[in-house]
């Protein structure tokens, strides 16, 4: 910048600070990094997706550690010539070539320009599993009428135990209670003496459910010392896990207009047979491309689009999963008027 007679001539004194401060708003940086999935099951899911928008003529590198001991795991570098995406899929395994255990990775991606140094961006990815089953089912008469049922939850777990689920039965397993949640590991019934009772227990994390355990117990006819008596361990089995069917379809979608610019779309849930764990939607306007599969909360059966537009066709397609694998899919369309 030369002299001038503008005003621009009274910042002649802070040129050398306004340069500096433009150098530092204008350092480039890493963007928009994603790592997916963050939790996942390692029986069902082989790698994890690292990407990013690095800046053109960087240097980057991806770090993989143990997020608990700080081990370093697997670390791979590249350049980036012109500015844009780049993608980086772990295999879950480490320098050795070995498959890392479970456990909770810290993945980090550094990244240059130069001689600048870009901050750092990271994320922490949970390699998990289902929970072990259950163990040490045992009876504790607590009085006359009162039974206490307990078991051992599995502690040694990569992601934690949310819940225990049981069932019970009084008649050699015709019929079954409806299956109740307990954040702890027992139970009181009140059961009838002289009576053979059945209990079922699984565990639940947020990777699914472990294989059912099933004990068996006989209520003593009379106590000879109530509240007294010993905790009678169970002889117990682990239940084949019986995977229902796949999903039905649904039978329809019902369309409704809630507002000017509010249209719901719903439908009937699926039987209890096919322990549906989701519904999942897309949806298209005007002829367009589909939208992504989104999956409803809760396993509710009913999605509102909150910004239809007048004279708009809206089309939706639902399908339903469960253990199995996914429903057929059911298409409905609603044109706003």
């Amino acid at each position: 910048v030369g002299r001038t007679v503008c005003p621009g001539r009274y910042l002649y004194p802070y040129l050398t600070d306004i340069r500096a401060r433009v150098t530092a708003l204008l350092v480039p940086e890493v963007g928009d990094l994603n790592v997916t999935p963050t939790l996942l099951n390692a029986a069902a899911i082989s790698s994890v997706s690292v990407t990013a928008i690095i800046p053109a003529e960087a240097t980057w590198r991806v770090e993989v550690k143990n997020a608990d001991s700080g081990t370093m795991v697997r670390a791979v570098s590249g350049t980036q010539v012109s500015s844009g995406p780049m993608q980086y899929n772990w295999n879950l395994k480490d320098t050795s070539g070995a498959v890392v255990p479970l456990g909770r990775y810290a993945i980090t991606l550094n990244a240059s320009v130069g001689a600048t140094t870009l901050p750092a961006t990271s994320n922490v990815v949970a390699i998990a599993s289902v929970p072990q089953a259950v163990s040490s089912v045992s009876f504790t008469r607590a009085s006359s009428t009162s039974t206490k049922i307990s078991w051992v939850s599995e502690v040694k777990i990569s992601y934690p135990v949310s819940a225990n689920v049981y069932r019970t039965s009084d008649n050699s397993g015709a019929t079954w209670s409806d299956w109740t949640s307990t954040v702890s590991s027992q139970f009181t019934s009140s059961w009838t003496q002289g009576k053979t009772y059945l209990v079922e227990v699984k565990s639940l994390n947020a990777i699914g459910e472990s294989q059912v355990v099933q004990a068996s117990y006989v209520v003593p006819a009379s106590l000879t010392a109530p509240n007294l008596a010993p905790a009678m361990p169970a002889a117990v089995a682990i239940v084949p896990n019986s995977a229902p069917a796949k999903p039905a379809a649904i039978k329809e979608i019902n369309s409704k207009k809630l507002s000017k610019n509010r249209v719901t779309f719903s439908w009937a849930p699926l039987s209890k047979e096919y322990a549906a764990s989701g519904y999942y939607y897309r949806v298209a306007k005007n002829g367009g491309k589909w939208g992504k599969w989104t999956k409803t909360s809760s396993l509710k059966t009913a999605v509102t689009l909150s910004n239809a537009k007048k004279k708009s066709k809206y089309k939706i397609q639902v399908k339903a999963r469960n253990k199995s694998g996914y429903s057929p899919t059911v298409t409905a369309s609603y044109t706003v008027r």
